[in-house]
């Protein structure tokens, strides 16, 4: 590849800097735009944002919205804490409101569009970061449950761990590419400890860890595993671990208790835990554009076919080449790709950003390498054409998204409606969704009903009138999102659950103080238990 070194290039500089300048306003154009109107608030948002209020508020790491689970009130273990440790910090400095915890999101969102564009640049030149940048930003890649296809602007617009593992891995890559080039034993520590802070943002951001690991054996050898840089990342691994360790270690019988819930998902001494997972891994990109292959899809089918051969192509150059960049680069991809599949039985769609920040470096680095070997002036301008023709695919989609924001109704707008049917000092059982909107009363999810009923692996769940009755709420919530539409259904397997909560309103007497019909957050039906009677429908 002909290099262009933006250091050595003042008119590539400038070049670099307004392009990406440019790419990093469209960015925030695409994931600003009613930004808390549409996608309607996510469950997760808010569990999320319960623990990081009450550290802000009053200094514990717990949530409310889960007393009664493991002391989950006190001790949060449910999830690592890099996320809600920043939501405190923001709502610290900004107040609690749901623009402050989507902002978050989209300003790291915003860093990884700088860092694959850094990626990028080691790996070819500025024009390789650039594309990578405008694949990532612009390049609708995605399908399914996405409100755009474009997997980074979409996923940002609801704030989950899942942008922080990127930022802290492709930041531990771009670390551990200056400690091989330079041998610098902090930038390795800086690597590891890069590598901790994502998977203190999710388990599986480890996976960077072994990754750079990989990449060290590939270019030197077994030995490597040895070796006092190795051993420098490992330690920054560690350090950077050690808190939340101590902090689990704390209360390890709460820590076990609340991981209990997510037990389904690790079952690593049983070989088919592996062989299952690896039989279903096809289904975790059935997002990007899978069952879409025979209508007019032009990114599927682009990247169906530029990806595999950029691949081929980079895997060329860095056996021919031996650079850390590029190697790395095809290493750690391989590497977190492979690990997906056998250790990750929870096929979240989301969890893919990850090895995507770095599949979109390759794809620029094969098209840029193909535009260099180019020489025709048509056959440059079919391939402007081709980039041109992906990328309007996800300016259609973004006009889309805009109009039906347009036409959402605001959360402020639909918890002022639910709220005006909850007296100040109730406790109240809802969707996670509602707890921002309810936060000043005794909030309770419905989540915590669910893993209150659990029993274990090999027995049936406790009734959930058993579990109301142990929390003894004075209002209940549901809505289409929350068993509203699925456990109601007599054909759904758990619908004796649903049974049984009705049989728990008749026993305290409820009434319907509402049944709320909207268009975004669909039926919401508020039931006041051993209170005064029904107001009249509000629909």
């Amino acid at each position: 590849m002909q290099r262009r070194d933006s250091a050595t290039d003042a008119r590539g500089r400038r070049w670099a800097a307004l392009a990406l300048g440019a790419l990093l306003l469209v960015y925030v154009g695409f994931a600003l735009d009613g930004l808390t109107r549409v996608p309607a608030v996510h469950d997760d948002e808010m569990t999320n944002a319960a623990p990081a209020y009450k550290l802000a508020s009053v200094g514990i790491y717990g949530s409310d919205a889960f007393a009664g689970f493991h002391r989950s009130d006190v001790r949060m273990y449910q999830f690592m804490p890099v996320l809600q440790l920043l939501e405190a910090a923001v709502f610290k400095i900004f107040d609690v409101g749901l623009l402050q915890i989507r902002l978050l999101s989209v300003v790291i969102g915003g860093v990884v569009v700088l860092l694959t564009y850094l990626i990028g640049r080691s790996v070819g030149d500025a024009r390789v970061g650039i594309l990578a940048a405008l694949l990532l930003v612009s390049y609708r890649l995605g399908t399914g449950s996405l409100e755009t296809g474009v997997v980074l602007v979409d996923i940002v617009r609801v704030t989950r761990y899942n942008v922080l593992v990127p930022a802290f891995g492709l930041a531990a890559l771009l670390a551990f590419n200056r400690a091989e080039g330079r041998r610098q034993p902090v930038a390795y520590t800086l690597a590891g400890g890069l590598s901790g802070l994502a998977f203190l943002s999710h388990m599986y951001g480890a996976f960077w860890l072994p990754a750079l690991a990989a990449t060290m054996t590939v270019r030197r050898g077994p030995q490597t595993l040895m070796s006092r840089e190795l051993a420098l990342m490992v330690a920054g691994f560690g350090l950077v671990c050690a808190p939340w360790g101590a902090y689990v270690v704390g209360d390890l019988e709460a820590y076990r208790g609340q991981m209990s819930m997510y037990r389904d998902r690790f079952d690593l001494l049983n070989p088919a835990f592996y062989f299952d997972n690896v039989r279903k891994e096809i289904w975790r990109y059935a997002g990007f554009g899978v069952r879409d292959l025979l209508s007019w899809r032009p990114g599927a089918w682009v990247a169906l076919v530029v990806f595999p051969a950029a691949l081929v192509v980079a895997g060329r150059d860095a056996l021919r080449r031996r650079e850390v960049p590029l190697c790395a680069l095809l290493v750690s991809l391989l590497v977190i790709v492979g690990l997906f599949a056998l250790l990750l039985r929870w096929k979240t769609f989301s969890y893919l950003l990850t090895p995507l920040t770095l599949a979109v470096v390759v794809m620029a680095y094969g098209a840029i390498r193909l535009w260099d070997t180019l020489r025709a002036p048509s056959a440059r301008i079919l391939l402007l054409a081709l980039l041109i023709l992906t990328t309007q695919e996800a300016g259609a989609q973004m006009v889309a998204r805009h109009r039906r924001a347009e036409a959402a109704t605001t959360y402020e707008e639909i918890m002022g409606r639910i709220a005006s049917h909850v007296p100040p000092r109730a406790k109240v059982v809802a969707p996670l969704r509602y707890w921002l909107g309810l936060r000043d009363r005794t909030f309770r999810g419905w989540h915590l009903a669910v893993v209150l009923a659990d029993r274990g692996p090999d027995a049936p769940p406790r009734p959930f009138a058993e579990v109301l009755r142990q929390i003894v709420p004075d209002v209940i919530i549901f809505d289409d999102h929350q068993f509203g539409r699925t456990l109601a259904d007599p054909a759904h397997r758990y619908h004796w659950q649903y049974v049984s909560i009705m049989h728990y309103l008749e026993e305290r007497h409820a009434v319907k103080r509402a049944d709320l019909s909207d268009a975004t957050y669909g039926r919401i039906q508020i039931y006041l238990l051993n209170g005064e009677g029904p107001r009249p429908r509000d629909r």
